[in-house]
């Protein structure tokens, strides 16, 4: 039995205008919306293996949908039972310590070539959301957002 806890569990980009936008953009690319923390934390009763799955609408392989811009997760950092752990991606042989967490992909933390076993797993994750210039030319007030759900299988 376990419990996930993600906190915050809403995350705020804040409310900017087109030209703030711009003026904190390289020139041609997406617009940046900024980049947000949070802390993914799984608490078991015993000693487990654990395998966390993002499941959300997809814009292509690297990106969550966020309004009409794109929403990238990844993780900072992760520790096992306090202890710094890399991870490994379902399907992948190399585990890592950091890195992008793509659309419905399943991830799980990774020691001495197999699983590891913990009860606490605790995950830093950032979100870096960007947005297409087009898409800034409002004449009112719009709201971007997403809803990723995160399921322990």
């Amino acid at each position: 039995r376990c419990t996930l806890t993600l906190a915050p569990s809403l995350i705020d980009f804040g409310s900017t205008t087109r030209g703030e936008l711009l003026g904190r953009s390289p020139a041609g690319g997406p617009l940046i919306l900024g980049k947000r923390q949070t802390r993914l934390q799984v608490q078991c009763a015993a000693p487990q293996p654990m395998r966390l799955w993002l499941d959300g609408a997809t814009v292509d392989m690297r990106h969550f949908p966020f309004g009409d811009g794109v929403l990238q997760v990844s993780i900072l950092s992760a520790r096992l039972d306090g202890v710094a752990m890399a991870w490994r991606r379902e399907g992948e042989e190399s585990p890592v310590d950091t890195g992008l967490l793509r659309p419905g992909e399943r991830i799980m933390p990774w020691r001495n070539g197999a699983a590891a076993l913990g009860t606490h797993w605790d995950l830093e994750l950032e979100l870096d959301a960007r947005i297409n210039p087009e898409a800034t030319r409002v004449r009112d007030v719009k709201t971007l957002e997403n809803k990723i759900r995160i399921e322990l299988e």
